[in-house]
C-alpha cells in the first residue's frame, strides 16, 4: 500500500486551503476538491480527486484511494491508498456514552463527535494523518454549534489535514464550509436533489426551467462552478463575502456562521492568514460586523489605539 500524500499549500484565508497535490512544480489536484462514492456514476468519478469505497462490515471499513500520482518523492506511482475502520459510531446526543472500539489511526482518521471525547490516541503526536473524515457531520449540523466546533478542533489538531464532511457538502454551501476549513466534497446532496426533481445551485435547490436538463451532468456543472468560485475567493481573499452571501441559502447556515464567528474572536493568530497582498477588511454589508477580524479591529481602535 503505498504511504504518504504530497500536498503544498498555494493560497489560505483564514482557515480556508487551496492545497496543491502532488508535484509542488506541478499539482495534479488542486482544493477544493470532489471525492466520489459508490452511488456516483463515471462522470463523478472522473472528476474527483479521491474515490472512496465503504465495506458492508460491522464495523465498516472506508478505503479512499485516487487515480493521480500524489505519493512524494517521485509522483510516479498512482496513490495514496488508505484504509481504516470506522469504530462504533454513536449519535452526537450520547456524547457522554463511550461506544468502546474505537476507529482506526493513521493516514485515514475516521472521527466522530463521540470519538473527539473519549479517544485520547488523537492527543498522540506522532498522529499526523492525510484526510480526516468527520463521519457524523450530518448529525452534527443539526444541532447548534456542535458542526464549527468540531471542524475548528480537527482544523487546530490536524491543520496540515485534508477535512472531508460526507453528506454535507453541495453546491449551496461550498463557501460557508470551505470558510469553516473543509477540502473535501461529495455528491450526495447533488444526486438527492436529482431524485425529487430538483437542481442543487449555489443559491439552493430550485425546479428545472423551460428547456432545462435535469441530469447529473448539469448538476456537476453548477457544483463545479461552485467549487471555482470558492477557489478564486480563497485566492483574491474574498471568501468571508461569499460565504457571507452563500449563508443566507438557509437558516441553519446563518446559524452555522454566527457560532463560527463566536469562536473565532478569542483565536488572533487564525485572522493573520491571508492571501498574500491582501490587507484590506471588509464590511459590505450589516452582517458583517459580526465577523471576528472586524471585531478585532473595533476593540484595537477603541481600547488599544
Amino acid at each position: 500500500m503505498a504511504e504518504g500524500l504530497g500536498r503544498t499549500v498555494l493560497h489560505r484565508h483564514r482557515y480556508a486551503r487551496v492545497w496543491g497535490l502532488g508535484d509542488r512544480s506541478s499539482p495534479a489536484v488542486k482544493t477544493p476538491a470532489f471525492i466520489s462514492t459508490e452511488d456516483d456514476d463515471e462522470a463523478c468519478k472522473n472528476i474527483a480527486a479521491f474515490h472512496c469505497v465503504q465495506s458492508r462490515t460491522i464495523p465498516a471499513r472506508i478505503t479512499i484511494s485516487t487515480k493521480h500520482c500524489l505519493v512524494p518523492p517521485a509522483f510516479d506511482q498512482l496513490g495514496p491508498s488508505m484504509e481504516a475502520s470506522v469504530g462504533h459510531v454513536l449519535p452526537p446526543s450520547l456524547d457522554e456514552a463511550n461506544a468502546g472500539e474505537s476507529a482506526d489511526t493513521g493516514p485515514l482518521l475516521p472521527v466522530s463527535w463521540q470519538r473527539l471525547h473519549h479517544d485520547p490516541s488523537l492527543l498522540n503526536d506522532d498522529l499526523q494523518p492525510s484526510i480526516v473524515v468527520l463521519l457524523d457531520a450530518v448529525q452534527l449540523a443539526a444541532q447548534p454549534g456542535k458542526l464549527v466546533k468540531a471542524i475548528q478542533t480537527l482544523k487546530h489538531r490536524f491543520p496540515g489535514a485534508l477535512l472531508w464532511t460526507p453528506g454535507l457538502g453541495g453546491p449551496d454551501n461550498a463557501a460557508v464550509l470551505a470558510w469553516f476549513g473543509v477540502d473535501l466534497f461529495d455528491t450526495s446532496r447533488a444526486r438527492l436533489a436529482i431524485s425529487t426533481g430538483h437542481l442543487l445551485t449555489s443559491f439552493g435547490p430550485r425546479l428545472p426551467v423551460d428547456g432545462e436538463t435535469l441530469n447529473t451532468d448539469v448538476a456537476l456543472h453548477h457544483y463545479r462552478q461552485a467549487i471555482r468560485s470558492v477557489q478564486s475567493a480563497i485566492e483574491t481573499g474574498t471568501l468571508r463575502r461569499l460565504a457571507q452571501q452563500q449563508s443566507l441559502n438557509s437558516p441553519r447556515l446563518v446559524e452555522h456562521m454566527r457560532h463560527f464567528d463566536t469562536l473565532m474572536r478569542p483565536i488572533e493568530d487564525v485572522l493573520r492568514a491571508h492571501p498574500a497582498g491582501i490587507d484590506a477588511i471588509e464590511f459590505m454589508a450589516q452582517e458583517s460586523h459580526l465577523d471576528s477580524e472586524v471585531h478585532a479591529w473595533v476593540e484595537f481602535m477603541m481600547h488599544r489605539y
